[in-house]
């Protein structure tokens, strides 16, 4: 890899890095699944959706979405709930830690494992997996998990232990472009 994008991965990680430590200080608003069961952790204030079919509901300002990728949430030294749990067990879980704040917020750089710490002593653990290039060129891999910022922008962790950070407008032109 040449010296220079080696400098643009490592200041395009920083950047996430940075992205993620603002969840610090964060309240934890709610948890729930989408429709493919993935995952979503909402932190700090509702936010009204945009859609109108969703109108009168919310969403964090921050919100964590799981792509097929396993967590675990461990308390006083015991897991709590994990990814293969049924998702009324995992809510009831989550539903103790609604209104606490994050104390740490971190990226693990070898695979892009996400840790979340709230002061009471849960921790949240994406417990991701590199996968290889040839998996990911079979199967299509989906991300690894996607961060969705105040702004609007969206961190996301790749199977092959990368970051990017994406604006909105272009994941629905790229999304576009591959359903033509």
């Amino acid at each position: 890899m040449a010296s220079s994008e080696k400098r643009a991965r490592a200041d395009l990680a920083a950047e996430a890095d940075e992205w993620i430590q603002r969840l610090v200080d964060e309240p934890l608003l709610r948890a729930s699944f989408s429709y493919g069961g993935e995952l979503r952790l909402h932190f700090g204030k509702p936010v009204s959706y945009q859609n109108e079919r969703l109108a009168g509901r919310t969403h964090g300002e921050w919100t964590l979405g799981l792509r097929a990728t396993p967590w675990v949430l461990v308390a006083d030294g015991a897991v709590r709930s994990r990814s293969h749990d049924q998702q009324q067990h995992a809510l009831q879980q989550f539903a103790q830690l609604e209104g606490k704040r994050l104390v740490t917020a971190t990226r693990r750089r070898s695979d892009c494992a996400l840790t979340l710490r709230s002061a009471d002593g849960h921790w949240f653990m994406a417990l991701t997996e590199p996968r290889t290039a040839d998996l990911a060129k079979e199967t299509k891999a989906l991300d690894l998990w996607e961060l969705l910022t105040p702004g609007g922008l969206f961190v996301v962790a790749r199977p092959d232990r990368s970051v990017a950070i994406e604006d909105p407008s272009a994941r629905g032109a790229a999304a576009a472009q591959e359903s033509e």
